[in-house]
């Protein structure tokens, strides 16, 4: 899908606005992703989690930080009243160039499930969504068994939300691992020549919505990203 009002670049970021990309700060469940140094959503999320996304480009508040151009908004958290689970594209892409081989794979799988007495006025929710992409990345022209690279990226996403009396209470935690064998091989860029990458990336937080009154709710939270 696409951010409405964005554009993405020759490399895979996104730009709103005429913005540059650390103008735009992006947020899941209320709290800022954004790398704190290049301002880029790196992240990787299950799309089947996402609920909605929302673009904010008029008047940003003070909390929106480096925002300038836009906020951008990614809430995960689906309330089901029913148990559901969603299992996608779990049959992998093969190929037969240089032997039976899995070219491609992205499967996703997504877990929700209410929890408490009465399941038509449930006390919270727990969701689980879990994905991956593999690649195989074959060179032609160079020997058999050094004409192959690798790629495979896996995220998960644990949600849980708990309703007690006022208080609403919601934390998410995501962790994505990417990784690349050989990455950069072509006809002229051996193995030898080639690098190994690995990048892993974790994002906590916790968040307390507290009804005051039929007009007033208090919020406080935190959020850790490494």
């Amino acid at each position: 899908g696409e951010w409405p009002g964005g554009s993405a670049h020759a490399s895979p970021v996104l730009h709103f606005h005429g913005g540059k990309v650390k103008q735009t700060e992006f947020r899941i469940d209320g709290f800022r992703i954004s790398d704190p140094q290049s301002g880029y959503l790196q992240a990787r999320i299950n799309i089947d989690a996402v609920q909605e996304m929302r673009v904010t480009t008029a008047d940003p508040d003070v909390s929106r930080g480096r925002g300038t151009a836009a906020g951008a908004d990614i809430d995960t958290l689906a309330t089901s009243y029913r148990p559901d689970f969603l299992v996608t594209d779990f049959i992998p892409d093969l190929t037969s160039t240089g032997g039976l081989m899995v070219k491609s794979w992205s499967p996703r799988a997504l877990l929700v499930t209410p929890f408490g007495r009465n399941c038509d006025n449930p006390r919270g929710w727990f969701e689980n969504a879990a994905d991956a992409h593999y690649k195989l990345n074959i060179v032609s022209g160079l020997p058999k068994g050094e004409d192959t690279g690798k790629v495979l990226e896996v995220s998960n996403l644990t949600h849980l939300m708990v309703v007690a009396g006022k208080h609403r209470i919601a934390s998410t935690f995501l962790y994505d691992r990417s990784g690349a064998d050989f990455e950069g091989l072509t006809v002229f860029t051996p193995r030898e020549a080639t690098i190994n990458r690995r990048e892993h990336m974790f994002f906590g937080s916790v968040k307390d919505v507290v009804q005051l009154s039929n007009a007033a709710i208090l919020e406080l939270g935190f959020a850790e990203l490494h």
